[in-house]
């Protein structure tokens, strides 16, 4: 299993050119070193509520309004606000869709039990949301929230035949599109884990197909949450960091790598 924690310390003593992937944490320290970079990534990575909680919109409506979204966003040093679908701007119109964490929660669900599933592959970051939910739900609704992180393929195997009331899970789609993104919430769509079956999105989503316009890809996700289902976790941004003497490498939004112009700076560059 990859291990951050040894890629970072491999990294800094220079036994490593790349590291794939910072931490939050260390993001401000590094935010002004020439070798830290971030690349603005296509996904829409969420909290998505199981079955055990389609029944209950009250509790689902309770568990989106009563995080912090702003605190969150400071905890990861995120750029994007979570709460916020992680969709580019550029591709819907108007601003942006976001879950308002400002309405009055009159009702508490004292000791109620909650399990929250995650992937372990997310490492620190993922451990550090986990606690994090835990101690909100708990302060603001009474919850008991029970954390396991799991091994990735014990993980996916899990929420596709019995998830867990909470799991936070990262969507990504085969090209950057607004329909390329949604397409897994298709009420026949062998991907759609949350389940979600209404016949307004799907007729929208198909209309999105052929329909591309950013005004169309509004009315299509404001549809989509809705209906309560999940709590995106904001804009994605890769952070990683190349040692200064290689240069050339780019990334797309879909987080693939060009190696094509990837080559060693000239000694009188460095």
């Amino acid at each position: 299993m990859f291990d951050e924690n040894l890629a970072y310390q491999a990294y800094e003593n220079q036994k490593l050119d790349f590291l794939r992937r910072v931490p939050t944490s260390r993001i401000p320290e590094l935010k002004k070193n020439p070798d830290y970079f971030e690349n603005p990534v296509f996904r829409l990575d969420s909290l998505f509520f199981g079955p055990g909680l389609s029944e209950d919109a009250g509790l689902r409506s309770a568990l989106i309004s009563s995080l912090d979204y702003e605190q969150m966003q400071k905890l990861f040093n995120s750029s994007s606000r979570p709460g916020c679908v992680g969709v580019p701007l550029e591709f819907y119109s108007g601003p942006e869709l976001c879950f308002d964490n400002k309405k009055v929660i009159n009702k508490t669900f004292k000791n109620k039990k909650i399990n929250f599933t995650y992937s372990s592959l997310g490492g620190e970051d993922h451990r550090r949301l986990s606690e994090w939910l835990q101690s909100q739900w708990k302060n603001a609704l009474g919850l008991n929230i029970q954390v396991r992180g799991l091994e990735n393929k014990i993980f996916l195997n899990q929420i596709r035949n019995n998830p867990s009331e909470v799991f936070r899970r990262g969507l990504s789609p085969e090209n950057p599109s607004c329909y390329g993104i949604l397409e897994s919430f298709h009420s026949k769509s062998a991907d759609n884990l949350s389940l979600l079956k209404d016949a307004k999105f799907d007729q929208s989503l198909m209309e999105l197909k052929t329909n591309s316009s950013p005004k169309k890809c509004r009315e299509v996700l404001q549809i989509l949450l809705d209906k309560n289902i999940m709590i995106p976790t904001g804009r994605i941004f890769f952070s990683y960091r190349m040692s200064q003497k290689w240069q050339g490498l780019e990334l797309n939004l879909l987080n693939h790598m060009d190696l094509s112009e990837l080559q060693l700076k000239s000694k009188e560059s460095l």
